[in-house]
């Protein structure tokens, strides 16, 4: 609970006992865990297509490593966007 937070800050956040409503989490959560999932989804599309170009060992490597990255931060995104439609549903 914000207990150093004055209710003209809060707006609508509080419910009627004074208790901190976590309900406004859930659509931005949905929202950044939709782009970590397009995020993903971009990750299959750049390996498929350097997969499709037949690439050798040292250059596919390469190219892969980079995507481990950028496959990592996307999964990291959704992550959190999940956490938070969670915290938002349990405590709203």
């Amino acid at each position: 609970m914000l207990a150093c937070a004055p209710s003209s800050m809060l707006g609508g956040m509080r419910s009627k006992k004074g208790v901190l409503r976590m309900s406004f989490l859930i659509w931005p959560g949905a929202l950044i865990s939709l782009i970590g999932v397009i995020g993903l989804g971009w990750c299959i599309r750049l390996a498929a297509k350097a997969r499709k170009e037949q690439l050798d060992k040292t250059e596919m490597t390469a190219r892969l490593q980079k995507l481990v990255a950028l496959n990592m931060g996307a999964l990291a995104v959704s992550a959190i966007g999940l956490m938070m439609v969670v915290i938002g549903v349990l405590l709203g």
